[in-house]
């Protein structure tokens, strides 16, 4: 199972030391990012409790009225994917009744968005908040005619940078009051983040990365060039260009184009590498991503160990950024320690990728503690492959820990969305039956495979061209599964259908599923044998066996 891992920027954190401005100081500096110019500006608040957070917006009505500002407040509570962040605020704004005496401009801080966020990452684009409010953030300037501030804390902050990108470089500043320990603490002093240069620089940021093709992806690029109109691209504009490269390296990858994904993404890199040793506070984050993006496009051109320079330098900085501030960039870290394990098990170094697998498994235990709905399915996708990863090792009873605790963590997930987490969880219960079938517990091994074939039969049904390599393999694993327990005929059956259902699909996709397809016929001509029989007098046998010698005879051609 593949590790997901982010590909976009999560907030940074500027740290200042012991001369960093106090609490008054800062609340006055949000204050007037509120009340500068006219029309729609975005401003992010990152808070650690909802005490300190309604405290603070009190403390900053009072401030914004010194500056001539009326500030309201949007709660958006417990309202789910429906929430459209535009038309909540522009019935706010319209709704509300400007009290006699009161400042004629306006202001809106926005509360409790954090119950709305779709956490796993699974819905549509209209579906999900964020993902919404990024396609139609073009509306947020035509319709609201002021300032806003978004309250968040710092788990979906880094939700918003990842999946509302466009949305998220729009803003002209972030506060950070994460260390404002209670409600009543007049003397702590918070952090003060980047701000960006105006709003208006952010206007041509990317396009929507799921309507855009390549093709308009390189007309951006040069739209962007043509901007600049021969003089140096500014910082923010460089990062524009790194941002659009990495889209671009992704289009590829996704046409399977890799040659270009790598040159795409490499040049990416250079960008962020020289940006991030001028503005670390701004780029270093985003120079992991992009190191893990270049790592895995390295991994897909089978240079493994340049992909593994790339992961190890992602690592290193999402480290040191978890180390510095702690519960913003852990994700990040956890899904860099991911990837580096999928390398290092590339390269053979199996208990260095098991040693990084584990560190990711133990970042992701707490964090989906705490933020169940936002961090189960990465704890339980870090457990299937800790469990791949033990079992090469030879380390059976605990890899089977691995694979049973996270079945059972995708379950109840796939019970409530099956769309979404039903693949990974039959991928799951295949490893569950070959590490079972390993330590001999032959029934529970059976019970499990069948149950992986049961599902990816109905993925299948739905998705063909995604599941049904997935059910031949699981088709496979059944009927070894079969075998052990001395039900031949079944066995025979199931693997006689992995064959045939990966007959048509080697076809298309040789590259990737040639090596599957020799180890079905494999078996299935074992299993003739052992039963007596001529296993070419199979007519699938034989078809399978002539569409694998056009394949070696084109290779050795």
């Amino acid at each position: 199972m593949p590790s997901r891992h982010s590909t976009n920027p999560a907030p940074p954190t500027k740290s200042t030391g012991s001369d960093r401005p106090d609490l008054e100081q800062e609340l006055r500096g949000l204050a007037l990012a509120l009340s500068e110019g006219e029309g729609f500006r975005l401003i992010l608040a990152t808070y650690a409790a909802p005490d300190v957070r309604d405290t603070l917006i009190e403390r900053l009505r009072v401030e914004l009225d010194k500056h001539g500002v009326r500030l309201t407040c949007l709660d958006t509570g417990h309202r789910r994917e429906a929430l459209d962040l535009v038309e909540a605020l522009n019935r706010h704004l319209t709704a509300d009744t400007v009290p006699p005496n009161s400042p004629a401009r306006r202001a809106v801080s926005v509360v409790n968005l954090e119950s709305c966020l779709d956490y796993g990452h699974k819905t549509s684009a209209e579906a999900n908040v964020l993902q919404r409010a990024n396609l139609h953030r073009e509306l947020f300037a035509e319709r609201i005619r002021c300032p806003v501030v978004f309250w968040l804390m710092p788990v979906a902050t880094g939700l918003f940078a990842r999946e509302a990108p466009d949305l998220w470089h729009w803003r002209i500043a972030t506060f950070d009051f994460t260390n404002v320990p209670d409600a009543s603490a007049e003397s702590i002093e918070p952090s003060r983040l980047t701000r960006a240069e105006s709003f208006e620089e952010f206007r041509g940021f990317a396009t929507d990365r799921q309507h855009e093709g390549i093709a308009a992806l390189r007309d951006r690029l040069l739209q962007l060039e043509h901007l600049a109109d021969g003089r140096a691209l500014s910082p923010r504009e460089q990062a524009q260009r790194a941002a659009l490269l990495i889209e671009l390296g992704k289009a590829h990858a996704a046409m399977g184009h890799r040659e270009d994904a790598f040159k795409t993404t490499n040049d990416a890199v250079d960008i962020y590498r020289r940006l991030a040793a001028q503005r670390p506070d701004d780029f270093q984050l985003d120079l992991a991503m992009s190191l893990i993006n270049l790592g895995m496009m390295r991994r897909s051109l089978g240079h493994r160990e340049e992909a593994l320079l790339a992961t190890e330098e992602a690592v290193d900085v999402c480290r040191r950024l978890a180390e510095q501030h702690h519960h913003g960039f852990l994700p990040d870290f956890a899904a860099s320690l991911n990837n580096l394990g999928a390398i290092l098990s590339d390269l053979g170094r199996r208990e260095d990728a098991a040693r990084a697998t584990t560190e990711a498994v133990e970042i992701l235990r707490p964090l989906a503690a705490q933020h169940p709905d936002a961090f189960l399915p990465d704890l339980a996708r870090s457990l299937h492959n800790l469990g791949a990863m033990l079992a090469n090792l030879g380390r059976c009873e605990k890899a089977l820990l691995m694979a049973t605790e996270a079945a059972a963590i995708l379950r109840p997930l796939a019970s409530k969305n099956p769309e979404s987490f039903l693949p990974d969880l039959a991928n799951s219960l295949d490893n569950l039956g070959i590490w079972l079938g390993n330590l001999d517990r032959r029934e529970e091994a059976l019970s499990a495979a069948a149950e992986a074939v049961e599902i990816h039969r109905r993925l299948a049904a739905q998705h063909p061209d995604v599941f049904l390599p997935n059910l031949a393999m699981s088709l496979n694993n059944l009927g070894k599964r079969l075998i052990k327990l001395g039900h031949r005929e079944q066995a025979l059956r199931a693997i006689a259908e992995a064959v045939q259902v990966a007959l048509p699909l080697v076809a298309r996709y040789p590259q990737a599923l040639l090596s599957d397809f020799r180890t079905y016929l494999q078996n299935l001509r074992k299993l003739h044998s052992d039963w007596g029989r001529d296993p070419d007098a199979d007519p699938l046998v034989r078809e399978a066996a002539e569409l694998l010698a056009r394949f070696d005879a084109g290779a050795a051609g």
